[in-house]
């Protein structure tokens, strides 16, 4: 059927849009450089993994932060800022590397915010305990 899409892997509204135009596939409307099969290529090094983690933690724990929401955006700009100084200019080439590189800030900053909440919460609750009491960690 002419206008017709019947591509995998892409979301309803993405198929009513190829099908409204004649002959249109996915292959031709979706350029090569933001298919995903490309980002098998860049990986994040363990350094590199390292540096973002330790770049959030500076972040997150610094004097008067009081927001951790934006914490994975305040540290991509920071990372594409610095990309030449903390060795990130490759994950910035193309679409699939950045993608490669959101998701893994991503994951790091669950971590981090994660053990961020846990600190918060251990010094509440060292802060509230009775006098006397000691907590071994």
């Amino acid at each position: 059927m002419e206008g017709r899409s019947t591509e995998s892997g892409m979301s309803k509204p993405g198929r009513e849009v190829l099908g409204r135009v004649p002959n249109m596939t996915k292959a031709i409307a979706v350029p090569p450089f933001f298919r995903l099969e490309d980002s098998g290529n860049y990986r994040i090094t363990q350094v590199q993994r390292t540096n973002i983690h330790n770049l959030m933690q500076q972040a997150m724990y610094a004097a008067g932060v009081f927001d951790i929401s934006n914490a994975k955006q305040r540290t991509m700009n920071l990372l594409e800022k610095e990309k030449n100084t903390r060795g990130f200019v490759e994950a910035f080439e193309t679409p699939a590397n950045l993608m490669t590189l959101t998701k893994e800030v991503g994951e790091i900053t669950s971590s981090v915010t994660g053990g961020f909440r846990d600190d918060i919460r251990l010094l509440e609750m060292l802060q509230n305990a009775p006098a006397g009491i000691y907590y071994r960690l």
